[in-house]
């Protein structure tokens, strides 16, 4: 199972859209964003909060808890 790490880190790279558009459009310094995607480097949460609210990424539970 993927982390949510990885999980960001996919749909990044799979949106369709450059780093540099990305980073103008979150304040997102792209440095920051390509080491990231690249997983040279982790984010602060309140940058991986950004990213996913860009993205319109939230969290789901997997499965029911019992």
């Amino acid at each position: 199972m993927k982390t949510v790490t990885d999980q960001l880190r996919d749909a990044l790279a799979d949106c369709g859209e450059t780093q540099t558009t990305i980073a103008r459009a979150t304040k997102v310094p792209q440095p920051v964003l390509s080491r990231f995607i690249n997983g040279k480097r982790g984010i602060e949460t309140d940058t991986f909060d950004t990213l996913c609210k860009y993205l319109e990424l939230g969290l789901r539970p997997l499965r029911a808890r019992k």
